[in-house]
């Protein structure tokens, strides 16, 4: 059985026929959706899945290129910035070499190679003083950082968690802050979380607090003495 053309109607028998989104039609019946021109050439634009003649396309429908302020018709267009572009126009705003890598940066609302922005432009790193080029990097105080830099002033682990403290104004893992943020003994320096004693201002762990001879922890009800370099039981101190 013979194609029906979709346009007017009648079957498509002898020569050529042109198929478009899945519709047959006569070579004369493949007409401009807006000036019902015949469509002959093998590109053409399209809207709204309808086919266009290149002249309606470009008068009325096509995107202008942010650089030569052109008409985008038939071909590859570049998308960047909310802005569209013919490929050859797609052009680095301080060399003017075409863009052809995708990866790039949009500097001052205009499109920047790879080479210039890290020459003109790439912050750098605080911690590691060099450039951040491509990829994502974080800002903290001001500054910014490597993601693989940006690392907790205490332990050095990197601060993979959105959740981090600051101390003396540089950042701080949780563990970290947490340990600080608690008593810490004056022997051993660690954390006190449990009970504890405290003698001239100073917290000491209960098994830190030891006679500085016989090393026999001495207890809050036990007597001894002291003086500015240790700590004696009072056996230790006849």
């Amino acid at each position: 059985m013979a194609p029906q053309c979709a346009r007017c109607l009648k079957s498509i028998s002898i020569g050529k026929l042109i198929i478009y989104n899945e519709n047959k039609y006569h070579p004369d019946c493949f007409r401009c959706d807006h000036c019902n021109q015949i469509i002959s050439d093998k590109e053409f634009p399209t809207h709204n899945s309808k086919p266009y003649c290149i002249q309606c396309y470009n008068k009325y429908l096509a995107s202008q290129c942010a650089q030569c302020l052109k008409s985008i018709s038939v071909g590859e267009s570049i998308i960047a910035n909310e802005k569209t572009y013919h490929r050859d126009c797609f052009r680095c705003f301080q060399c003017n070499k075409i863009i052809n890598d995708s990866k790039f940066h949009i500097q001052n609302c205009k499109p920047c190679c790879i080479q210039c922005f890290n020459q003109y432009f790439a912050p750098e790193c605080a911690q590691c003083l060099k450039i951040i080029s491509v990829g994502k990097s974080i800002i903290f105080d001001g500054k910014c950082y490597h993601p693989d830099c940006f690392r907790c002033d205490q332990c050095k682990q990197i601060l993979t968690d959105s959740k981090f403290q600051t101390r003396n104004s540089k950042p701080c893992c949780i563990q970290c802050s947490n340990d600080y943020s608690t008593l810490r003994c004056s022997k051993c320096s660690k954390p006190i979380i449990d009970r504890y004693t405290t003698f001239q201002g100073k917290n000491f762990h209960i098994q830190c607090f030891v006679c500085q001879k016989c090393h026999r922890i001495i207890e809050s009800r036990d007597k001894f003495c002291s003086s500015d370099f240790e700590i004696l039981c009072s056996t230790c101190a006849i």
